[in-house]
């Protein structure tokens, strides 16, 4: 078993999987079939058999860890970076979304991070994925 606890693989011979491969557990539960992943939990790459990741899969992996935390964020929240009430600011899509990562890069800039430097730049990776599918959601109409 590697993994935080919460989160971890299990070789997949006993289970049914793809021998050598294993099974992603999250709180008691199989979720999926894995090589390589990140921890949803903390965030450490979880190996598959026995051997680093390629650059091409590290990079997969980064992507598909900046996909999760969007959809999950963007679920929890209403969809409110991409479609916000407005209440108290009337500023277009663009220039919300511009404070925001304005926001990200202060933090880092200032150093007011308290340890958290991979949650902002992951935020900040995130702001800027928004920015590019606002763009294309607004070419569209």
């Amino acid at each position: 078993m590697v993994g935080c606890g919460l989160a971890f693989i299990v070789p997949g011979t006993r289970t049914g999987l793809t021998p050598g491969i294993g099974a992603l557990i999250v709180g008691g539960s199989m979720k999926s079939d894995i090589g390589h992943v990140p921890c949803a939990v903390c965030g450490d790459l979880l190996l598959g058999p026995g051997r680093p990741p390629t650059s091409a899969e590290a990079i997969e992996l980064e992507c598909d860890a900046i996909k999760a935390m969007l959809l999950e964020k963007n679920s929890r929240y209403g969809n409110s970076a991409l479609d916000p009430l407005r209440i108290f600011s009337k500023s277009d899509l663009d220039e919300q979304i511009n404070v925001r990562i304005d926001d990200k890069l202060s933090r880092l800039a200032r150093g007011n991070l308290a340890g958290d430097t991979e949650d902002v730049v992951a935020d900040l990776i995130g702001y800027l994925v928004l920015k590019r599918v606002a763009k294309r959601l607004a070419e569209r109409t």
